[in-house]
């Protein structure tokens, strides 16, 4: 999770170790250089992680005094427009009278006088900023638009963007769970001050000494409100290693501008992704395998920004017996909270509390336990016969690609997904507790007159439907011990985390993953063994490695060259002289049609990165034919060999298509084979020119055949898919031993972050078969 630069992961090693200089290594000495040039490591990776001065620190020792490291801390995230550093806001509120509110002030202040643009500041500061200032895009721009109207004050313009500036806070939500801090208290700040307000500032005073924390929900609402803005008081959030919070769907206070890439910001990200309602903060912790206080430091910025809710929380009553239950327990336990009467909403009707007891959001205040289930699910465990309480928290995992949010977002599908999108592209991920009402936003999308483009919005968002709707708490694929609910990831958010982190997140949640096909190639595929995986087992398998296994075991396919990173292309293949379109894919992208015009330059600049497959595609000046047949194949397909019009409806029967089922037992897989009408040597000839794994998203008939066909064949049986397992690992065992000739070590190249590189040219053509030749 370290954000490296310069300095040196064994330096790094030393400085979590506590080191000095005069304890260092010799050789990590000698990398450093003398103990100025060390300490000056020290300081920066504190500052880069925000970190906290304390006096038995390595810090301490580096600067001996706390108000000099917390004014260079300013300084720094300042400068980075990082977040603010909520976690050490005694330090800065009381010994520097520096609020969040004067922190984000000062960064809009010079990003406006700098004159750039709104995007420059990061996401959650951007968040950040909007919740404290009211300043957003619009109002950004606004503003920047007056000052320019005033151009010939421009010598002025700090001044002119002053006045234009908020002069404090505007109001935003906080909750009664919320501790309330003094600020260093002031002669002046008891002026200002009202007399309901000053009433809570004595108690405050009073409970100082004691240790003893002051909730927000003790006092008026609106006058801890005006404290606030006054800059007397400040908030805490008690978070707690057993607490567990929920993610609901990103509303408007969340700003899309750029990712910074500091460390927190990579924590907030990799801890949006990990996180679920069902998981304790201490358990999140051990996943992600960082410190805890740096989990409830995340968590507490995502519960002020509106991002979270923490779930367990002491609810506020809701009805008159409910405030009578409360009074009777103060008067008889000094502890018993005595909540405010500003926070308190009534229920109106017998019938609404019936109603909001039954089904609750995720997000609204829940006590300790499992959460809320929705009605669907309720309904399922009564049908099955099943004790909620039994069951584990495992459920299944779908997995898709930014494709999808591009759709959803892109696409005018439908006004209510847009926040829903934001928050898989974002987050990363959606659990099955904000499933409904995605689920009925996307039941707003109908498939129209579109054509082109837009109808491949509309078919992905009503395919994405139909499958969670299948795989969601249906008796027909139900996994025993699971909880049938769905989340799902994008995988690209996924891939910013270390694998073995991956891994334990799904062990620990997951019965079951399925993976979209086809999926990008820009990212890892989901290595998982256990929970079983439906989609590409292993990385390879999702690279252009897997298109010449594919042809060299059935000794058919396109004309294809794989050429290894480095080499130059000086000439075609004479084998691909006479096409016009070409399929040229560069390791960790998706394939793209390029004419034969520019074929030759792409094809070197991708050399200069990456290993490159160019395979022949069409002798024409259009694409060609494509039929993508379904996996599993349908029960009545049978292999025919004499067959002169092969089209969509027979091409189950092509004997390729069962060559590829029976070679690598495909029978309890799902996933499609994609057929091409090949021409060669003035021959034209279906091939299979790729075999993906997974759930068809692209297209709906087909979606519905594989969610069909997983029901009525029980795919998802314990049997069915140790069977699918088994198949898997005998394919990529085939397949790796096939990779492992053409490279120097696979041994050493089979990790998560790149792929085996070849170490010759390998190709493959119908009458040479398979061959290699030398650079």
């Amino acid at each position: 999770f370290f954000v490296m630069d310069e300095l040196n992961k064994q330096v790094v090693q030393q400085v979590l170790a506590g080191s000095s200089f005069a304890n260092l290594p010799k050789h990590v000495k000698q990398s450093v250089g003398n103990e100025k040039q060390y300490n000056q490591i020290i300081c920066k990776y504190y500052l880069k992680r925000q970190m906290a001065w304390k006096k038995d620190s390595l810090i301490a020792r580096v600067v001996p005094d706390s108000r000099q490291y917390y004014l260079q801390l300013v300084k720094y995230s300042h400068n980075d427009l990082m977040v603010y550093p909520y976690h050490v806001q005694d330090e800065l509120i009381r010994g520097m009278r520096l609020t969040p509110f004067k922190y984000y002030y000062n960064i809009m202040q010079e990003v406006m006088d700098s004159e750039k643009s709104y995007d420059t500041i990061p996401n959650f500061s951007a968040a950040d900023g909007v919740r404290l200032l009211g300043i957003g895009r619009n109002q950004f721009i606004d503003i920047m638009n007056q000052c320019r109207q005033k151009s010939w004050l421009w010598n002025k313009k700090k001044t002119i963007i002053q006045k234009l500036l908020p002069t404090e806070a505007k109001d935003f939500d906080f909750e009664h769970w919320w501790e309330v801090r003094l600020s260093s208290l002031t002669e002046e700040d008891r002026r200002k001050a009202t007399e309901d307000e000053l009433v809570i500032l004595e108690a405050l005073y009073q409970h100082q000494s004691t240790g003893i924390p002051q909730l927000a929900g003790y006092f008026n609402k609106r006058n801890l409100m005006d404290l606030y803005k006054k800059n007397i008081i400040y908030f805490h959030l008690p978070l707690e290693a057993d607490d567990k919070i929920s993610v609901p769907p990103l509303g408007e206070g969340f700003v899309m501008n750029r990712v910074q890439g500091d460390y927190f910001e990579n924590l907030l990200y990799q801890i949006f992704v990990s996180v679920d309602e069902r998981t304790t903060l201490n358990q999140l912790a051990s996943v992600l395998k960082i410190d805890l206080e740096a989990v409830k430091t995340a968590v507490s910025v995502y519960i002020r920004l509106g991002f979270a809710k923490k779930k367990t929380i002491e609810k506020l009553p809701r009805t008159e017996a409910e405030i009578e239950i409360m009074k009777k327990n103060a008067a008889i336990s000094k502890e018993a909270p005595v909540w405010d009467r500003s926070w308190i909403v009534l229920k109106e009707t017998k019938e609404s509390e019936d109603s909001a007891d039954s089904v609750g959001l995720p997000w609204e205040n829940q006590s300790a336990g499992s959460g809320a289930k929705s009605k669907l699910a309720l309904e399922f465990y009564e049908r099955m016969g099943l004790d909620p309480e039994t069951l584990t928290s495992k459920r299944i995992a779908f997995m898709f690609d930014s494709t999808i949010t591009a759709f959803l977002m892109m696409g005018n599908l439908a006004s209510g997904l847009k926040s829903h999108a934001v928050t898989l592209f974002e987050v990363g991920k959606l659990t099955d507790e904000a499933m409904d009402d995605f689920l009925q936003e996307l039941d707003k999308v109908s498939t129209g007159a579109e054509e082109g483009e837009a109808q491949r919005y509309f078919d992905h968002a009503i395919t994405l439907r139909n499958t969670i709707r299948f795989l969601r708490y249906n008796e027909q694929n139900y996994l025993p011990g699971s909880d049938g609910g769905v989340d799902l990831f994008r995988c690209e958010r996924l891939d910013s985390l270390e694998s073995d982190t991956v891994r334990r997140i799904l062990m620990n949640n997951y019965a079951l993953v399925i993976s979209m096909a086809p999926i990008t190639h820009e990212v890892n595929s989901i290595t998982s063994s256990v929970p079983v995986h439906h989609g590409a087992s292993i990385p390879e398998l999702n690279s252009p490695w897997f298109s010449i296994f594919l042809y060299s075991e059935l000794q058919c396919g396109p004309p294809s060259l794989l050429l290894p990173l480095g080499s130059r292309l000086l000439h075609l293949p004479e084998v691909l002289n006479d096409y016009h379109l070409f399929l040229v894919t560069a390791f960790r992208h998706d394939s793209q049609v390029l004419p034969a015009n520019n074929v030759l330059a792409s094809i070197n600049d991708m050399l200069l990165v990456s290993p490159v497959l160019i395979q022949g595609y069409s002798l024409e000046d259009e694409e060609p034919e494509t039929v993508d047949v379904a996996l599993p194949l349908p029960l009545d397909a049978t292999e025919e060999a004499h067959v002169e019009d092969w089209n969509k409806e027979n091409m189950k029967n092509h004997p390729l298509v069962h060559k590829i089922v029976n070679s690598f037992h495909l029978q309890q897989s799902i996933g499609f084979i994609r057929m091409v009408k090949s021409s060669f040597n003035g021959e034209s000839d279906w091939v299979a020119i790729s075999l993906e794994f997974g759930m068809p998203l692209f297209d709906i008939k087909m979606n519905d055949y594989v969610c069909d066909a997983i029901a009525a064949r029980k795919l998802f049986s314990e049997e069915n898919l140790q069977k699918h397992s088994y198949s898997m690992r005998l394919l990529c065992l085939r397949f790796l031993h096939f990779v492992e000739e053409f490279t120097v070590d696979l041994a050493s190249e089979l990790n998560p972050d790149q792929l085996p590189l070849p170490t010759v040219s390998v190709g493959f053509d119908k009458f040479s078969g398979l061959y290699t030749r030398s650079r």
